[in-house]
């Protein structure tokens, strides 16, 4: 699902709603792991931060310059 998405937004960082946590991938670990050092290091290696944090994390996407997509 991730990649249906992201192939026609690949200029988006996704925020996937996993259980309590929101985790990116990929490149868009990359890029949340640059601006913010308020991220947790999951399993597999996903980069993710607890729930009640998203807007903090949006805020500063938007701020540092990327469009965000949140997935429910």
């Amino acid at each position: 699902m991730y990649w249906k998405i992201k192939k026609d937004y690949f200029d988006h960082v996704i925020l996937w709603r996993k259980g309590d946590w929101y985790v990116t991938f990929f490149t868009d670990s990359v890029i949340l792991n640059q601006i913010t050092d308020k991220i947790t290091w999951t399993v597999n290696s996903e980069i993710g931060f607890y729930k009640n944090k998203i807007d903090e994390h949006i805020k500063l996407l938007i701020d540092n310059g990327y469009r965000v997509i949140r997935c429910e």
